[in-house]
């Protein structure tokens, strides 16, 4: 049980770090004036998309096997 809350924290943390690492490049950005370089509802709609397919492909083996 330790090891798998160690993972999850791990994985937190990391994901906190990615987070910030973004939010100083687009403030980077802003203080530059140059347009913003990351386009979030392109970046929501791949992860849709690619969700989706992630689904539609566990349902598909569920239903075979």
């Amino acid at each position: 049980v330790a090891f798998y809350t160690m993972l999850f924290l791990l994985l937190c943390l990391f994901i906190a770090i990615v987070g910030k690492a973004i939010r100083v490049y687009e403030l980077t950005r802003e203080a530059q004036d140059k347009p913003d370089a990351i386009n979030w509802n392109t970046v929501n709609g791949v992860i849709f998309v690619l969700f989706l397919i992630a689904g539609l492909c566990g349902v598909y083996f569920e239903y075979t096997v």
